[in-house]
């Protein structure tokens, strides 16, 4: 994946946040780009929980976000109403927050991007496990009402 391919991914994450919230909700800092043995050192952007879904078909990868509670916790209010939110309600919003990503990506780079069902692990000490011979990986760092999360991405697009 070229770097100049991000914006595709911006724009996804813009899209989802654009979807209940003002345009101007969602900040980004410039992309983390990994490679080599930097690559396969993420934790220190792995937050609370982390939501995941592979990718295949003529693509080969996965795309991952990890946000904190805190921020869970506020979508869960802003989209559903929900003031008080249990363990399983965080894990269904991560899910659904990489799941719209990666659906509104495939969008953009064809129906042959096929998308698993969303996979999601909760604590900061888990390790993320991008496949090792896509490289770089791109980490995008992104803020919504204060609370910062992180787009992994980490897709081999010569597939194609």
């Amino acid at each position: 994946m070229k770097e100049q391919e991000l914006v595709i991914f911006i724009e996804c994450v813009r899209d989802y946040f654009e979807t209940f919230d003002s345009k101007d909700s969602i900040a980004f800092r410039p992309p983390i780009i990994l490679s080599g043995e930097r690559a396969k050192t993420l934790k220190e952007y792995v937050l609370d929980y982390t939501g995941t879904i592979a990718i295949s078909g003529d693509f080969s990868g996965a795309i991952y976000v990890s946000t904190n509670e805190t921020m869970l916790d506020k979508l869960i209010e802003v989209i559903l109403g929900v003031d008080e939110c249990s363990h399983e309600d965080r894990v269904d919003m991560a899910g659904e927050i990489v799941n719209t990503i990666s659906g509104n990506a495939r969008k953009t780079l064809g129906s042959n991007l096929n998308i698993s069902v969303p996979f999601v692990v909760s604590g900061n000490t888990v390790s993320i496990d991008l496949p090792r011979l896509i490289s770089p990986i791109y980490v995008l760092p992104c803020q919504w009402r204060g609370e910062n999360f992180y787009v992994f991405i980490g897709l081999d697009l010569s597939v194609r």
